[in-house]
C-alpha cells in the first residue's frame, strides 16, 4: 500500500493549497489515505461478528439458579439445559419446582421435538449487522464528502442500535409484555404443565447485558372485584387505570379516586379487614396500595409476583461479539470526530 504525503506537510505540494479549497483537500486525504485503507479490516470484523451470531455450531448451556433441593427451603429450584444454534433456540429441557406452585411439586418440561424458538435480539442484530456491512462496502466507492460522512455516521448509529439490542431487551419480550410467549410456544401442554387454579409460571428468555438470560415467574392469579378486570380495549388492569388517575388528578387522593369508583375504604383494623375481604365493593387502603404497587395485567388476566428464579448462561460466542462490537464502535466514531473537525 502507498500512502501520498499530505499537501500540507512539510515535504508536501504546497501548490495544491489553496483558500477555497483547503478544508476539501484535508478531508479528501483523510478519506482517502486513512479512512478508506481501514475499511477492509472494519469490514472483516463486521463480518466475523455475522458469521459467529449465524453459526450452525450448537452451544449447549447448563441452567441452574444455585438453589439444592430441599424439602423445607421453599426457595424455587431450576435446572435443566438450553441449546442455541444461530438464532434459535432449539432445545429446552427443565425440571423446576416453586414453594407456592402445586405446593412445590417438582415440574419437568421439555421442548417440543423440532420446534425452534426465535432469539429476536440475535435476528435483530444480524439484520442490523447486514445493513452495515452494505454501507461500509458502498462507502469504498463514495467519493462525495457530504454522502460518505452521512453513510458512515448512518452506519455508527446502527451499530449504537446493535450494540443496545445486545444490552437491553424491548418492552415486548419480557413480563409482562411477552404474554408468555416463550412457554406458549415452547412447550406442549403447557395449560397443565406451568399453571394451576391459583397460580400461573411466566417465563422470560432474553439477553440482557450481554449475556442469555433465563427468569421463571411465578403468579398469582387474582381474582377479586374490581381488581381482576382487564379492559380488552386497552389491555389495562383496574390497578393500572387507577395509577394513571392518580397521575392525572393531581388534586384526588387515592381514597378520593378509589372512591369515584364506587369502592369504600374500611380502617385497616382486623374487623375491617375482614369485612373488605369479603365484600368486592370494600378495600383498605394498605390493600389498596398493595394492588397498585403488584398488579399488572399479562395474557389477558390479572396476577402478582409472588416468586422468581432468576439464571443466567455463559454463551461464548456473545462476549465475543460484544467485545469486538464495542471496539468497532470506538474505531467508527475515531474517524467521524476527524471528519467532523476538518468539516
Amino acid at each position: 500500500m502507498t500512502t501520498e504525503v499530505y499537501a500540507y506537510d512539510y515535504f508536501g505540494n504546497k501548490e495544491q493549497c489553496g483558500a477555497e479549497n483547503d478544508w476539501e483537500v484535508e478531508v479528501e486525504w483523510l478519506i482517502k489515505e486513512i479512512i478508506k485503507p481501514d475499511l477492509p479490516n472494519i469490514i472483516d470484523n463486521f463480518s466475523m461478528c455475522l458469521e459467529m451470531l449465524q453459526s450452525e455450531q450448537e452451544f449447549v448451556m447448563p441452567l441452574s439458579n444455585g438453589k439444592e433441593e430441599s424439602k423445607n427451603s421453599g426457595s424455587p429450584i431450576v435446572k435443566g439445559i438450553m441449546v442455541r444454534q444461530g438464532e434459535f433456540i432449539i432445545d429446552f429441557q427443565v425440571m423446576m419446582s416453586f414453594g407456592q406452585f402445586k405446593k412445590g411439586k417438582q415440574i419437568v418440561a421439555k421442548m417440543k421435538p423440532s420446534q425452534k424458538y426465535l432469539l429476536v435480539q440475535f435476528s435483530t442484530t444480524i439484520m442490523k449487522l447486514k445493513d452495515i456491512l452494505i454501507k461500509l462496502q458502498n462507502l469504498q466507492m463514495i467519493e462525495d464528502i457530504e454522502e460518505f460522512y452521512n453513510v458512515l455516521e448512518s452506519a455508527l448509529e446502527e451499530l449504537n442500535d446493535c450494540i443496545d439490542t445486545l444490552q437491553n431487551p424491548p418492552h415486548g419480550l419480557t413480563f409482562p409484555g411477552n404474554n408468555n410467549g416463550p412457554i406458549k410456544q415452547m412447550f406442549d401442554d403447557y395449560d397443565n404443565l406451568f399453571e394451576s387454579t391459583h397460580h400461573q409460571i411466566a417465563l422470560d428468555i432474553t439477553i440482557f447485558r450481554n449475556e442469555l438470560c433465563v427468569e421463571f415467574k411465578n403468579l398469582t392469579k387474582v381474582t377479586r372485584p374490581p381488581w381482576d378486570q382487564v379492559d380488552l380495549r386497552t389491555g389495562k388492569c383496574f390497578a393500572e387505570k387507577i395509577k394513571e388517575e392518580l397521575k392525572e388528578k393531581r388534586n384526588m387522593n387515592l381514597e378520593q379516586v378509589l372512591q369515584s369508583h364506587g369502592l369504600q375504604i374500611n380502617q385497616p383494623s382486623l374487623l375491617g379487614n375482614i369485612v373488605s375481604r369479603l365484600s368486592s365493593e370494600s378495600v383498605t387502603l394498605p390493600e389498596a396500595q398493595d394492588y397498585l404497587r403488584r398488579s399488572v395485567s399479562f395474557d389477558k388476566r390479572v396476577v402478582m409476583e409472588i416468586e422468581k428464579a432468576s439464571l443466567t448462561t455463559s454463551d461464548p460466542s456473545l462476549i465475543s461479539i460484544s467485545s469486538k462490537l464495542q471496539g468497532l464502535k470506538t474505531c467508527i466514531n475515531n474517524h467521524l470526530s476527524n471528519l467532523s473537525a476538518h468539516k
